[in-house]
């Protein structure tokens, strides 16, 4: 049996499925292990899902807008 916490559609934007994992990136800064899965079906577009295009900041990926979230959280907590 497998649980999902989120399954998005081929009308999602990348923000969509940021947001949907956001509260993993924020329990990492936290110290939290955490994982995000991407799962489908061969050129389903997990790949761009993940890493995203280079043409617009809209379409950023996963990698980098995890790493965005991480970055801005380290230097909060530091300016604290």
């Amino acid at each position: 049996t497998f649980t999902f916490d989120a399954v998005h559609g081929p009308r999602s934007t990348q923000a969509d499925v940021f947001e949907s994992v956001k509260n993993i990136v924020e329990s990492v800064a936290e110290g939290y292990n955490g994982t995000i899965v991407a799962y489908g079906q061969t050129g389903s577009g997990k790949t761009h899902t993940v890493f995203g295009n280079d043409d617009s900041t809209a379409n950023v990926g996963l990698v980098e807008r995890c790493l965005q979230a991480l970055f801005r959280s380290i230097a909060m907590s530091h300016a604290e």
